[in-house]
């Protein structure tokens, strides 16, 4: 019965997705790459370009591996969201979905961060990393936003693992770091009041 139990698991469907974009003079796409369960779309703007991330799967569980490398130079102004809110899913197996930005803005580039929320449901395992690199003429703003539960669905305790690290750094030097780590009982931490005093949602703002 063990075995079967392991089998079983290790037939579980796995979410795997790749993109590497880079962009260069006045906002042009100097090479697109995309693999997996990630595409992406560029809407028409009169200035600047806008890439809309797009995740297929539907959102994310345990076991589900996205990798995502945006590079920027020249004059580029590039913004970057996502078409709905990332839901993180309950994991069936008691892995963590895990997810890696990789953001390089050179020159006098300019990056705006700007995903839509993501919505951590009981039971979900989210494990995830945005590193964004900046020369000193290079802008970046970033937004982060995070919502615990399902109020709507009178999902208000919930339980899993959110890991999120975030860090910038200008002209090879960590200029912020932050690192969040909620496991177990997670509803029960956040309704502490030097942690979010029974608030269900947090947002990073950085320019």
């Amino acid at each position: 019965m063990y075995l079967e139990q392991i089998n079983k698991m290790d037939s579980l469907p796995r979410a795997k997705g790749a993109l590497h974009l880079a962009t260069s003079g006045q906002s042009k796409i100097k090479s697109l790459f995309q693999q997996g369960s990630t595409r992406v779309l560029f809407p028409r703007r009169a200035k600047g370009l806008e890439c809309i991330m797009i995740n297929t799967s539907g959102g994310l569980t345990g076991g589900d591996k996205f990798s995502n490398s945006i590079i920027c130079e020249g004059q580029s102004h590039l913004t970057i969201s996502t078409q709905g809110c990332e839901r993180i899913y309950k994991s069936g197996d008691g892995t963590a979905a895990v997810v890696e930005n990789i953001v390089t803005v050179k020159n006098s580039s300019r990056v705006y961060w700007l995903p839509q929320e993501t919505i951590i449901f009981d039971q979900g395992r989210i494990k995830r990393h945005l590193k964004v690199e900046l020369s000193s003429e290079a802008e970046a703003l970033i937004v982060e936003p995070v919502i615990f539960g399902r109020l709507a669905m009178g999902e208000t305790d919930i339980s899993g693992h959110f890991e999120d690290k975030i860090e910038i750094h200008v002209d090879g030097k960590i200029t912020y770091l932050d690192k969040t780590q909620l496991t177990g009982e997670i509803s029960k931490t956040l309704k502490r009041p030097a942690v979010l005093n029974g608030s269900a949602a947090t947002a990073i703002l950085i320019f």
